[in-house]
């Protein structure tokens, strides 16, 4: 018996390089072997070096997905192609679109949000876990409801409170932690407001919650109006408030708030990148009004409301002059070079993306083609050891002379030697794919990692053009008030003038109306006889 085996041609010319394998030349025994037996030979590895991919970045995923799939489907002899599984079929039915997992993270956070107001409602008796006056501010910020923070804050109040068996309603009581917090806050904010603005509201924040509970936590067990609540990093005055801000409650940080006046020395934020990363690295951003604004002034708590406005104006005159002083044009053209630098870093993303999509879909390929090399070599193997066996059974010496059955033996002897060579053949081509699969994952990992920090660059030359764009918007409103500034300056100028004209002018007439006695001699008693008027 005569083993015969005919190999699959490719069958996807799209990528061809996948399934070329091995560049060694078979032995002569092999080529004969090849033509008696029609083995078809395996075309040498090929790889080309000025591939450039045509997928688009908006479909990456679910081309990388099925890329090989669709350029080249697999035909078996023994089972149906179309009911052929692959891996990419099983990559498909694992792939969930985005927006399905933002929705259940939308529902998840809903529900939790619900569980929390059944639980407040409960434990605080329907709606008085924040009162009416607190609950009326939330109009002035724009809201209906407290936000889903300042629930959360809430309710872990409430649970804390309850595990020291603290009476819920003492803590909106007077010198409790929740109206204690607000009350403090009230203070930071009424002095931040010019005279003429009617007072705010009370308002329950996210930042006066959590700042409640951190102090809760980390405060043993207390009454409640033991647990301390303050803003800052100094004590809080035992003094009382001044009397125009005893009752006033709101707080700055909300962003429906009006913006504070005043300008913190905050840290500066750390680079998200290294320093060496690329040219966006390199750019650094300096809001003019933070390096102006200096160190925050220490005002004292108990200090004339007067004086802390009189202060804060002077602040915002040495703001405005500052803001004046700086060069718009150079602020200009740091953010159009940022916005460039954007744009190139957004087109050097989407080619890693489309480096990445062919790799993966070679990747793909590669490792078909070693998972049909290994059957094919584990096949041949099996029927090399079967059919030229030493001791087995030949039927087809049977009825033949001894010459006929030397030159059969001589030809099995020359095809068992081609097969061996084509077997080992097929495994060093086998090896060179393993290791090309291995120099794609190499590249993969490479270019991922390219990727993210073209990512990084994109997201902190983003947050730099933002604040660029700030800063121009900030100087240019500062320069249109002091134009304005400026005209009405000139109109009250031009009115003082003609103040002092008519004060000359007022001044010149009283005195030539003192001057009229003087000029007919003082002699009133006959002037007046002569325009017949009794003295």
């Amino acid at each position: 018996m005569l083993y015969r085996r005919i190999l699959p041609k490719p069958q996807c010319p799209g990528v061809a390089s996948l399934t070329e394998v091995s560049n060694i030349q078979p032995h002569e025994t092999f080529i004969s072997y090849q033509d008696q037996f029609s083995v078809v030979p395996v075309i040498p590895h090929q790889t080309t070096d000025n591939t450039q991919s045509t997928v688009r970045p908006s479909l990456i995923s679910e081309n990388c997905l099925g890329l090989f799939d669709r350029q080249c489907p697999i035909q078996n002899p023994n089972r149906n192609a179309t009911s052929l599984k692959t891996p990419c079929a099983g990559l498909h039915n694992k792939y969930i679109h985005p927006s399905s997992i933002l929705q259940r993270k939308r529902d998840k956070r809903h529900a939790k949000l619900i569980n929390d107001l059944a639980y407040l409602k409960t434990n605080w008796s329907g709606q008085d876990w924040i009162p009416a006056d607190v609950r009326k501010g939330l109009r002035q910020h724009g809201l209906q409801d407290p936000a889903k923070n300042v629930i959360k804050y809430v309710r872990r109040i409430t649970e804390l409170a309850l595990s020291r068996g603290i009476e819920l309603k003492t803590l909106w009581n007077d010198g409790g932690a929740l109206r204690k917090a607000v009350t403090s806050e009230a203070a930071a904010k009424a002095t931040k407001l010019p005279p003429q603005r009617g007072l705010p509201l009370l308002h329950l924040s996210t930042k006066v919650a959590k700042t409640v509970y951190e102090n809760m936590s980390s405060t043993d067990r207390q009454p409640p109006s033991a647990f301390p609540y303050t803003l800052s990093n100094e004590p809080a005055s035992p003094s009382p408030l001044p009397e125009r801000i005893q009752s006033v409650v709101s707080f700055d940080g909300d962003p429906f708030a009006e913006n504070n006046l005043e300008i913190e020395d905050n840290s500066p934020s750390p680079t998200p990148h290294p320093a060496d990363s690329s040219t966006l690295s390199d750019q650094s951003y300096n809001d003019p009004a933070e390096s102006l604004s200096g160190q925050k002034r220490a005002i004292s708590p108990d200090a004339d409301v007067t004086t802390i406005l009189d202060a804060k104006r002077q602040h915002l005159v040495n703001m405005q002059n500052g803001l004046l002083a700086v060069d718009i044009d150079d602020l200009r053209r740091r953010h159009d070079k940022v916005v460039a630098e954007i744009d190139n870093a957004v087109v050097a993303k989407k080619r890693k993306d489309g480096i990445v999509c062919t790799s993966q879909a070679t990747k793909e390929g590669l490792e078909r083609v070693v998972k049909l090399k290994s059957d094919e070599i584990a096949i041949l193997e099996k029927h090399l050891a079967t059919v030229f066996a030493v001791d087995g059974p030949r039927d087809s010496d049977i009825g033949l002379d001894y010459g006929s059955l030397s030159i059969t033996r001589a030809l099995d002897d020359v095809m068992l030697a081609a097969g061996r060579q084509y077997i080992a053949d097929a495994k060093r081509s086998k090896n060179m794919i393993i290791n090309d699969l291995e120099t794609v994952d190499r590249v993969i990992f490479s270019v991922l990692a390219e990727r993210d920090r073209a990512e990084e660059d994109v997201a902190a030359a983003r947050e730099t053009a933002n604040n660029l764009a700030g800063a121009i918007k900030t100087v240019e409103s500062t320069r249109k008030a002091e134009a304005k500034k400026l005209k009405a300056l000139a109109v009250i100028t031009e009115m003082q003038n003609r103040l002092e004209q008519a004060k000359k002018a007022f001044e010149e007439t009283d005195r030539e109306a003192e001057n009229v006695p003087n000029d007919v001699g003082g002699d009133w008693e006959s002037i007046l006889r002569i325009i017949g008027t009794e003295v």
